[in-house]
């Protein structure tokens, strides 16, 4: 997982007034991102954890929530370690959830992001441990979870329950067959495939489509449903 840094710089715009899927001009896309992309601790809650060593996090106000977050690695100086149950369920302005690069994040917890119903896509850190009941429950437009973890998250019940029909799963190569005999993952043995060498980042309002010099062509997918400050 990029550093948000790298993902702003190697962006390359493409205009196509011809093309109605395609909103010009674009021409602030990187100061837009700088105010919808956060990792302001003021959008979030810290709790700690029993062993008081670690962090839990969750949305300050699930209605005042940015469309795209950056969960950070630590707070105070200590890991932030496990996502609250219920900690984003229901932030229906959520588009993209990106984890901090070197995540901490070990547990997702119940219901975490239920409700999410804008969420498309999400690159789970390796340092994932077990994904709680729910915890992506009526994600409706949920298609695509991608998994740096080698061994398999312990998976909870309906965790991936009423999202998209056509959800699949991106998975270390050398781990994709002990995924599909895995505990609550060999239910999705048909949907699981080898994580690409690069991730397309089809999330939120856009389609990213990686060029041969290593920057991305940006597409909207609708501008019909674009935000105004967009």
């Amino acid at each position: 997982m990029g550093d948000i840094t790298d993902f702003r710089e190697n962006i390359d715009i493409l205009i196509d007034e011809n093309n109605p899927k395609i909103q010009p001009p674009f021409k602030s896309i990187n100061s837009s991102l700088d105010k919808y992309i956060t990792t302001d601790p003021s959008y979030f809650q810290f709790e700690l954890n029993h062993n008081q060593s670690s962090y839990m996090i969750s949305a300050k106000d699930k209605t005042n929530i940015p469309s795209m977050v950056i969960l950070p690695k630590e707070y105070n100086g200590l890991p932030v370690t496990k996502i609250k149950n219920n900690g984003f369920s229901g932030c229906t302005n959520l588009f993209i959830v990106i984890f901090e690069d070197k995540s901490n994040i070990k547990k997702i917890g119940l219901f975490a992001f239920y409700g999410c119903t804008q969420l498309e896509s999400i690159e789970l850190p390796q340092s994932i441990k077990s994904i709680k009941p729910g915890a992506f429950h009526s994600c409706s437009k949920l298609q695509q979870v991608y998994l740096h973890s080698k061994y398999p998250p312990q998976l909870g019940k309906v965790v991936f329950c009423q999202t998209s029909p056509t959800l699949d799963f991106y998975v270390p190569s050398k781990s994709k067959e002990l995924y599909k005999v895995f505990d609550g993952w060999k239910d999705y043995k048909k949907c699981i495939f080898s994580l690409p060498c690069n991730i397309p980042s089809n999330l939120g309002f856009f389609n990213f489509i990686l060029n041969d010099d290593d920057t991305y062509t940006v597409y909207v997918k609708d501008k019909k449903i674009l935000p105004n400050h967009w």
